[in-house]
């Protein structure tokens, strides 16, 4: 194994913007999920190597908390490295910085194996018996605590997710229930609020045709949001802020 960080440039496009001219939460949620999977490959330890032992990787909690966005026509760039692995989870983080090296952000991801077959947990201890790289660099956004239940709301809406929100796993991709947490709000609310943090879980997997629940309550600059199944189990949570 080789290269225990990796960085790349970017440069965003009016076609990766939102009506405020900044990267939206799903189009970040994106990179942040592409340059992890980038560096699992460099490392040897991506998609080829996972589904060779039957296995794959699936994300299950992103927490960024952002100084700013990255804006229409500039140039930033992303860096990430592993900073934890044991037989339960492994957890990654990505910083990005602007044009002149200032960081405007950072991001720390967890990520579960699961056994393709039988699509419960594998000990990752197991498949790297011989660890990963972890260079010994800054990390100063610390583990949140678990996302409080939602016990009231503001606004329930119903969805149905259809063929275009399905992946190449058959389940319904990571950016939609993003998508649909951030639609709870209307261009006017963020015409003046920005996402200061970002904290989202994923329990449990939708499935083409499947009827969801999306809820939110806000609290001031406070929010927590929820998509439920149709029995009532919560699929994603998120706690937001918003300056």
């Amino acid at each position: 194994m080789s290269e225990p960080k990796h960085s790349k440039k970017i440069f965003l496009t009016a076609a990766l913007c939102n009506a405020q001219l900044q990267m939206p939460m799903p189009v970040f949620t994106q990179m942040v999920i592409d340059i992890a999977t980038e560096h699992a490959n460099i490392l040897d330890i991506g998609y080829t190597y996972m589904i060779s032992h039957n296995a794959a990787w699936v994300l299950s909690r992103v927490t960024a908390q952002m100084e700013r966005f990255p804006r229409f026509n500039e140039t930033f760039s992303m860096t990430t490295w592993i900073i934890s692995l044991n037989r339960f989870y492994s957890e990654r983080a990505i910083r990005f910085d602007d044009a002149e090296g200032n960081v405007i952000g950072w991001v720390r991801t967890t990520w579960v194996a699961i056994d393709i077959t039988t699509r419960r947990p594998v000990n990752l201890l197991t498949l790297f018996p011989d660890g990963v790289p972890m260079p010994e660099m800054d990390m100063p956004l610390e583990s949140l605590p678990r996302i409080p239940r939602l016990e009231q709301e503001d606004l329930s809406r119903e969805h149905t997710f259809l063929a275009s929100d399905i992946d190449c796993n058959r389940h319904v991709n990571t950016n939609r229930y993003v998508e649909q947490i951030i639609n709870q709000w209307d261009l006017d609310f963020y015409d003046s609020h920005s996402i200061s943090l970002f904290d989202i879980t994923f329990h449990a997997e939708a499935l083409f045709g499947e009827k969801v629940i999306v809820r939110h309550h806000i609290d001031g600059s406070d929010a927590i949001a929820q998509i439920e199944n149709a029995d009532g189990k919560i699929l994603t949570a998120a706690h937001i802020i918003f300056k």
